[in-house]
């Protein structure tokens, strides 16, 4: 059975109300960056994913953790 909130339609469909809420687009690492990288706890399609590439931009390179832990040794 599969778990609406693991599949990368749903975390697409809440970002357009997210949007509506919060006005329009914000970018807090001063605008989109080329060749920034994000580490994520989470998996390719994940919201964690669609919010990184939201504020930093398509081109991001989302570096996907299974761990919390992970996530830190990938940022230091």
């Amino acid at each position: 059975m599969s778990n609406p909130v693991n599949e990368p339609a749903t975390a697409e469909s809440v970002l357009p109300e997210l949007q509506g809420k919060s006005g329009q687009k914000k970018h807090p690492a001063g605008g989109k960056k080329k060749g920034v990288a994000v580490a994520i706890q989470g998996f390719e399609g994940s919201f964690h994913q669609v919010a990184a590439r939201y504020f930093y931009g398509d081109e991001t390179n989302v570096i996907c953790c299974s761990t919390f832990g992970e996530v830190i040794k990938r940022a230091s």
